[in-house]
């Protein structure tokens, strides 16, 4: 008479169900290790584009937002000296303004940056680096989070325009410094941005000294660390 072991055949089975899953576990890290490295460049190239087009846009709309609050004209920001021949000889900057409309841009700025994500789809067909290839297969959602802090500086421009008259510009620089983070890696990004906040004509005109063009620019206000 023969005894069958069922139990061994049942452990024997369960051995090699558990020798696949392994192998589907290991093949699945390997597969997503090496499509992580090979992605990670075109990640970054795709999503310094998005990145800078987010932060321009947000510029866009603090600045209009700011301005559009305060109500700052030329003469709020500029302090515009004249010789008695109206000729411009010299440009201050009524710091506190300046410096009150800068301050309230920036934080807004560097809040709405810092507390968004921006999201990347990149087609897996990206890791072969091939033209053909690029745009095929299912395209991976990554989240990107975005880290920065900014530089802030106003610059004026004064020029000659038409007879005895003058176009005043002001113009405002913000250099973000972002560090952008993927699950994968991160990399950093440093871009600046201009941007034209005010102009308006006034009675006067720029010295031939100065080559019918006067600049002058604030210094910089790091905005960034403080509460």
């Amino acid at each position: 008479m023969k005894i069958f072991n069922n139990n061994k055949k049942d452990y024997g089975g369960y051995n090699f169900i558990i020798i696949i899953i392994l192998m589907v576990a290991i093949n699945t890290i390997i597969i997503l290790y090496v499509m992580g490295k090979k992605l990670t460049p075109k990640v970054y190239k795709i999503s310094s584009h998005q990145v800078n087009d987010f932060v321009y846009r947000s510029i866009n709309t603090n600045i209009n937002n700011t301005f559009f609050k305060n109500k700052k004209s030329v003469n709020d920001i500029l302090k515009i000296n004249k010789n008695k021949n109206d000729e411009i000889i010299m440009v201050d900057f009524y710091l506190e303004n300046a410096y009150l409309i800068v301050k309230e841009l920036t934080s807004n700025l560097i809040s709405t940056i810092n507390n968004d994500i921006v999201i990347v789809n990149v087609p897996v067909g990206a890791m072969f680096n091939n033209v053909f290839l690029n745009d095929l297969g299912p395209k991976i959602p990554i989240k990107i989070n975005i880290v920065g802090n900014a530089l802030t500086n106003l610059k004026t421009k004064i020029t000659d325009y038409g007879l005895n008259n003058a176009l005043v510009e002001i113009y405002i620089n913000i250099t973000i410094n972002e560090q952008i983070l993927t699950p994968v890696a991160q990399d950093s990004l440093k871009t600046s941005y201009n941007f034209l906040i005010m102009s308006s004509i006034i009675n006067g005109k720029v010295p031939s000294f100065y080559g019918g063009t006067y600049e002058k620019e604030t210094r910089l206000f790091d905005i960034s660390n403080e509460k």
